[in-house]
């Protein structure tokens, strides 16, 4: 029998290339009883399977998961509540041997099948669709011989040995000649029945229309219908049907070639399963997916489409080029320069990697690309698939900007410890306590290795190790007991301090301005405490202090001896 797949529009015919082509595991389940049935899988779920069990049709998932059964849990769970969801899940890849959190979604279709993709990172994952084309290529029908046979008799040998069956009726589809019968019929009993007999009861209707069509327009005409065999069982048939005229043109009788169609029909109905779930998959997919050749979009999906807030309609309308509107001004040079390499054919683009998109409404938003040449309708065109990973990357600025004001603080609560913890050293002069300052004033800035710092005190002054004075300054000044104090802070290269920093320099100025005052007024009270223990020891006078309730004299000086 001929295997001859009709030819249907581009997508239809080679969504089992798109569904093969996209990196993620991919998995086709048909529930039978409390279990499932593996009926399809993409090559990416071949090549990088989990657990390292081989994956093939007729494969239960049980077996997959056996050591997984979260997974087989929630395939019942979306088979009996019909529903689509998505679950992380730990998985170990065939391919690395490694584990890791992967997102599982769930989509169900009616009546019984459960669609789950893996979205997993797989290394140097290879695109094989110029392959898998040809393993899938369409076989083309060839044209009929239209032209009829007008003489059976010269025919009879060429008609006894053809494959098909060939038979010759009247005006009320009486059989006058038939080149052999199916087995199980007797040929003899066959010639002279109703050709109609044979016919599934459903399309006798159709099939007497048919006769009665060519008879009265002496036109040719094709159908296909259900057909009853010899012992019984139903096979589908293509029949052509022929007028056979006399000298005057007169339809006298009509010619049939019924040609079993059977596997051509099984091959097509499996064909339609597949787009349907390849279709679901596209359609229902997390991946917008795009095809693009010559700078003409072939191909969009909805999840696309809504990413850059269009419809398909307006996305399939664009002139060449005009993808490019879509694309971040700063980014486009190297997505440009990826997707006519992809066009081309050429080996050494970039599989993978994530670029700036505009919406319509003028919204930036972060994308992941997975692109590939494929061999589209006999050219090289760019398959790509897009995953919006905009929140992802907000996300990420969070923790990166919480970090980075975290170690700020922590630099800034350091930096305020050790200062609070010199103040505390009582025993440390001025002087001492400057020298300490200008050492550590630089750990408390993002960038310590590029910060110098200087301090003005008066007449004195105070400098950091490598003290460097730039542009790049902050400073705050103070005026502590008729002198002025001044911090700097200089960067030693081009960068801009940020407020935090300038706050913070001031708070430490602050805390300075207290030490320092406090300080000299210490060392005013000891010189003046000395100064007066000194006067009272010198003079001839006897001085002492009288303690009335202890009756007796606490203090006394050198005289009072």
């Amino acid at each position: 029998m001929s295997k001859i797949k009709a030819p249907l529009n581009w997508l239809e015919k080679n969504c089992k290339q798109i569904f093969d082509s996209i990196p993620v595991l991919s998995y086709a389940w048909k529930k039978i009883e409390n279990d499932f049935i593996l009926i399809k899988h993409n090559k990416t779920a071949q090549d990088y399977g989990l657990n390292g069990i081989e994956i093939h049709e007729g494969l239960k998932a049980s077996e997959l998961y056996a050591e997984i059964p979260e997974i087989f849990s929630d395939l019942l769970i979306c088979a009996s509540q019909k529903k689509e969801f998505a679950k992380e899940v730990k998985l170990k890849q065939k391919a690395t041997s490694q584990q890791g959190i992967y997102h599982c979604y769930y989509n169900f279709i009616s009546p019984d099948i459960v669609l789950l993709h893996v979205n997993t990172e797989i290394p140097n994952y290879q695109f094989n669709s110029e392959k898998q084309a040809k393993k899938s290529g369409i076989i083309k029908f060839k044209k009929e011989d239209n032209s009829l046979l007008h003489n059976v008799n010269k025919f009879e040998k060429l008609l006894n040995e053809a494959p098909d069956i060939i038979f010759n009726v009247d005006c009320e589809g009486k059989i006058l000649f038939i080149n052999r019968v199916p087995e199980g019929y007797d040929i003899k009993k066959v010639i002279g029945s109703n050709c109609l007999n044979y016919l599934h009861p459903k399309y006798r209707d159709k099939g007497k229309r048919k006769l009665q069509e060519v008879f009265n327009k002496g036109e040719s005409d094709v159908y296909e219908a259900l057909a009853l065999g010899g012992q019984g069982e139903l096979f589908w048939v293509s029949i052509r049907l022929g007028a056979i005229k006399d000298d005057d043109d007169i339809v006298v009788s009509v010619l049939l070639i019924l040609r079993d169609i059977s596997e051509k029909k099984q091959a097509e109905d499996k064909l339609r399963e597949s787009e349907e779930i390849f279709r679901t998959l596209t359609e229902q997919s997390f991946l917008g997916i795009i095809i693009i050749q010559d700078n003409l979009i072939k191909y969009v999906n909805k999840k696309a489409a809504k990413m850059f807030g269009l419809n398909i309609d307006e996305i399939m309308n664009w002139p060449p080029g005009e993808l490019l509107k879509v694309i971040h001004p700063d980014d486009k040079k190297f997505v440009v320069e990826q997707l006519n390499k992809k066009q081309s054919g050429e080996s050494d683009a970039t599989t993978q990697y994530q670029f700036r998109g505009i919406k319509n409404s003028g919204e930036i938003i972060f994308l992941e690309v997975f692109s590939k040449t494929i061999n589209y309708e006999g050219k090289p065109a760019d398959f790509v698939t897009l995953l919006d990973i905009t929140e992802r990357i907000y996300f990420e600025k969070i923790i990166k900007d919480s970090e980075l004001a975290l170690r700020k603080r922590v630099k800034e609560l350091s930096c305020l410890y050790d200062l609070s913890r010199i103040i505390d050293q009582q025993n440390e002069s001025i002087n001492e306590f400057m020298g300490h300052l200008v050492s550590l004033l630089p750990t408390a800035f993002q960038f310590p290795e590029k910060t110098c710092v200087r301090i003005n005190l008066g007449h004195k002054e105070y400098k950091s190790i490598d003290f460097k004075q730039t542009d790049w300054k902050i400073n705050s000044r103070e005026k502590i007991n008729g002198d002025i104090m001044e911090i700097e802070a200089y960067y030693k290269e081009d960068n801009q301090f940020m407020e935090e920093e300038i706050a913070l320099l001031r708070e430490i100025s602050s805390r300075v301005k207290i030490f320092i005052e406090k300080r000299r007024t210490e060392e005013k009270l000891r010189s003046e405490k000395k100064f007066t223990e000194d006067l009272i020891n010198t003079t001839s006078d006897t001085i002492f202090v009288f303690d009335p309730e202890k009756g007796k004299a606490i203090r006394w000086n050198k005289a009072f001896k």
